[in-house]
């Protein structure tokens, strides 16, 4: 990536950094294709159960991610009992005090990414929603360097420039379309996935500090931070849920009525399967590399979803055409 994000060797630093790359490469391309299959599957998947005005017409995003977040505690937890257990052993109080600020701040970006970007889903197309998340490197970019002190060769900076030129350019289909478009757009939608894209940027900074032992503090795997982060976060929707009267009665309504009980438990679960391997294989990748990477290698994987989002949004334009071809480069 041309960034100075490897960690400096301690002791004898040479021999680990020299045997780094033979064991790394593999776990890097397992999680990464695990990431890519889940990243794509989930936002299909959210895109296709959260809107209100069609069919399964499942529209309460809160109550949905939280089901998605204990149910990731929950196996991040079995993970570790069973065949993943953390070095420092499972998950504690004393060591959820000492880096309680770091899993506050990791936990508040995944309320705000995950529920924000739910709630967009029922107000937006999948389109718009992954133009915008697409510009994701430039936060992520930006938090690095203020936060960890990283920063990035000339080819990651001219990477990153032509993915946000190419997602403004890709925007043209709906600020010139609008409502024609056959997806309307409602402009809340779009500054709750602008704001979910923002915290998902300074997510994986914070996680990776976290991971790597920043500021002196003993690190923490992957796996017990999924867990910290997961049950935090799970709470913290449950409560959102509980203080949301809408939210409530509708979703009693939809899973009390015999024609769509089985359909709202199935959609629930499903999505809750898909949301755990996607976030172990988030923090494993991004454990592997570096929060940049990580983000860059979504935006490899939303190529393909913004290509057959545009395709079923009817985008025709030239310019927004030209933009997304500026993305996938």
């Amino acid at each position: 990536m041309g960034s100075s994000d490897a960690p400096p060797a301690r002791g004898d630093g040479p021999s680990v950094v020299a045997q780094a790359p033979a064991s790394f490469t593999l776990a890097e391309a397992f999680w990464f294709c695990t990431f890519s299959i889940s990243n794509i599957g989930i936002n299909y998947f959210n895109s296709w159960a959260l809107k209100a005005d069609q069919a399964p017409g499942f529209h309460f995003a809160m109550f949905y991610t939280m089901f998605h977040m204990i149910f990731s505690a929950c196996a991040a937890l079995v993970l570790m009992l069973t065949c993943v257990r953390p070095e420092a052993g499972l998950p504690s109080w004393a060591q959820f005090c000492e880096a309680r600020w770091s899993i506050a701040a990791i936990s508040t970006c995944t309320v705000v990414a995950y529920g924000f970007n739910n709630l967009s889903l029922t107000m937006v197309p999948l389109f718009a929603n992954q133009i915008i998340k697409a510009t994701q490197p430039l936060p992520v970019a930006v938090f690095s360097y203020l936060l960890a002190g990283k920063t990035y060769g000339v080819g990651v900076q001219v990477s990153v420039g032509f993915i946000i030129v190419g997602s403004a350019l890709a925007s043209f289909h709906y600020l010139t379309v609008g409502e024609d478009s056959g997806a309307p757009t409602s402009f809340l939608g779009l500054v709750l996935c602008v704001i979910a894209a923002v915290a998902a940027a300074l997510k994986p900074v914070v996680a990776m500090m976290a991971m790597r032992g920043a500021d002196g503090k003993a690190r923490i795997e992957p796996t017990p931070l999924l867990f910290y982060d997961a049950a935090l976060s799970g709470v913290t929707f449950l409560i959102i849920w509980l203080c949301s009267p809408a939210e409530r009665v509708g979703m009693a309504a939809y899973l009390g009525d015999s024609a769509t009980t089985t359909l709202g438990i199935g959609i629930i679960f499903a999505g809750a399967s898909i949301a755990f391997v996607f976030n172990i294989a988030y923090y494993f990748f991004t454990h592997l590399t570096t929060a940049l990477t990580a983000t860059v290698g979504s935006n490899g994987v939303k190529v393909i979803t913004i290509v057959l989002a545009a395709i079923q949004s009817g985008v025709h334009d030239a310019a927004s055409w030209v933009g997304i071809v500026l993305v996938v480069a």
